[in-house]
């Protein structure tokens, strides 16, 4: 076994390799060549011959990031299991700068090594029949992908403009992606993100053909992963929420348990000291601004938000549609609030908001843009929100559990629980904001507790806090690591599950947790 010291060398030597006398060869192509002699080391664990279903897993560049040996991990790791795993690589230059010479030539020649274990099938190199009409699905997806490029909403038509050529290569892309999933029939596929490159491809069409599509992102230390649908949109909590209810029944302290646990985390965040560090003030416990209608909005160029339009084709068509029902009601004070994200320069958007909100507010008193690094706890502005009009952020679950229902005009995940309300047009969606300020729209105890079960699911227990993650400086602690070892670790036997059974990773961290909890070991 590995120890902790030596784990610890490891990965220092790794970092200095990265930035020594070598780095004149790009940091990706090094983590390549470093994830190599690993290859050695599966072949000894693989199973003579497969016994499970048959899963697709896609390894594309990413972003000059560990996202395809990440994949390629996970992929050996499913085959030890006893699954029939083909690799389906793709050269990612169907979106320009998704990927530079240099990374695929190296991941062609890692992969070449890897046929030796795994099947390879280069997606690529299929010849597309052009059968299906895949314009309308380019066209989304190529909005999704300009939207997270350009960062924004109004910075993407520019982007669009500038690649004339995109449209038709994703529509011969995607029906590549058709004729792969035909050939080989995948019982499962697994992608990275599921909607930014080429993996949206691989996620629609597999939806198309009926085949589930589990997906991952990440940041440094934390993993999302779902069995079937975009990780960050929570695609598969509401299976695990239907699981997790089921089991609470018949375990005493489960409940109460989760109750714990989630009051701890809102507490944390009200403390501005959670692991997220999205507030960036403590909550004073004091109203801070008249607030009646509160609109957290989401990170709009971010995957999470991405591909969630229903009533409205666009965000800014969301906020302008509030506006101009908020001047109809002058009585009424309307709070848009910035992702508190956006104060860091990392993630701002290139959207002027706060603009968007001027042009068309046209000075009325009642409407109010309260900026991402204004010194305001979203949760002060809660104590006298009698609405939430969220884009999908999290916050409604914890309005749920005050009593405030939420109004959507988006597909979310928690948007068939009994504390939100959906529509399909314009007009309907107003009518529910009416409806609920006239105290129509109430939350039962039984829809508070779902938001609660939720809330652990989504912000306590899908997140896996692992060094298990493609961010590069996980990546140089884990790949020093014998696979044996790394993936007999809970967080990996949680994962190897997943991939096994089809099980939420969310609900299965619950279950561990909960267990823990009710013999006494502190989670």
């Amino acid at each position: 076994m590995v120890t902790l010291k030596r784990k610890v060398a490891n990965a220092a030597r790794f970092l200095r390799n990265l930035t020594g006398p070598s780095a004149a060869v790009p940091r990706i192509v090094r983590m390549i060549r470093a994830y190599e002699p690993r290859l050695a080391e599966w072949k000894n664990l693989l199973p003579s011959e497969a016994t499970g279903r048959r899963v697709a897993v896609l390894i594309s560049p990413w972003l000059e990031s560990a996202v395809p040996l990440f994949s390629l991990e996970c992929a050996l790791a499913m085959a030890r299991d006893g699954m029939d795993v083909v690799i389906f690589w793709d050269d990612g230059r169907i979106f320009q700068g998704e990927a530079k010479g240099a990374e695929r030539e190296a991941l062609e020649t890692l992969l070449e090594k890897a046929s030796a274990v795994l099947p390879v099938c280069c997606v690529c190199d299929i010849s597309p029949a052009l059968g299906h009409d895949w314009i309308a699905l380019a066209e989304k997806i190529l909005q999704d992908n300009a939207i997270a490029r350009a960062r924004g909403e109004d910075a993407a038509t520019a982007f669009l403009e500038g690649s004339p050529d995109l449209p038709e290569n994703a529509r011969n892309h995607l029906a590549r992606v058709q004729e792969a999933l035909e050939e080989f029939r995948p019982a499962w596929v697994f992608v990275p993100g599921g909607v930014y490159g080429t993996s949206a491809m691989y996620r629609e069409v597999a939806g198309k053909l009926g085949i589930p599509c589990g997906t991952y992102d990440a940041d440094e230390g934390m993993l999302l992963m779902t069995t079937d649908g975009v990780a960050t949109h929570h695609a598969d909590i509401p299976k695990a929420a239907a699981l997790l209810e089921s089991w609470v029944d018949g375990h005493d302290g489960a409940r109460e348990y989760i109750g714990k646990m989630t009051a701890l985390e809102i507490e944390s965040r009200m403390a501005a000291s959670d692991s997220w560090g999205f507030q960036l003030s403590v909550a004073s416990g004091q109203a801070c601004l008249p607030c009646d209608v509160l609109v957290p909005l989401n990170l709009r160029w971010d995957t999470a938000a991405l591909s969630r339009q229903r009533v409205f084709p666009t965000v800014r068509a969301f906020i302008e549609s509030i506006i101009q029902w908020a001047r109809k009601h002058p009585d009424l004070h309307v709070c848009f609030r910035q992702h508190p994200c956006e104060r860091f320069v990392f993630a701002k958007s290139s959207d002027d908001v706060s603009g968007w909100i001027r042009s068309v507010a046209d000075q009325a008193t009642n409407i109010h843009f309260i900026a991402a690094d204004a010194e305001i706890s979203t949760y002060d502005l809660l104590r006298t929100t009698r609405i939430l009009l969220p884009h999908t952020s999290t916050i409604a679950l914890e309005a749920a559990m005050l009593g405030i229902p939420t109004v959507l005009g988006t597909h979310c995940y928690y948007e068939a629980f009994g504390f939100a309300w959906s529509t399909e047009d314009e007009a309907g969606f107003h009518s529910l904001i009416e409806a609920a300020l006239d105290s129509q729209l109430n939350i039962s105890p039984k829809a508070a507790w779902e938001a609660r079960l939720l809330y652990f699911l989504t912000q306590v227990c899908a997140p896996l806090r692992s060094p298990l993650t493609p961010a590069p400086k996980d990546f140089s602690i884990w790949v020093s690591e014998p696979p044996a070892v790394l993936w007999e670790r809970e967080e990996s036997r949680d994962l190897r599950r997943a991939f096994a059974e089809g099980l939420p990773v969310s609900y299965l961290r619950a279950l561990r947790l909960c267990h823990r909890a009710a013999e006494g070991v502190p989670t």
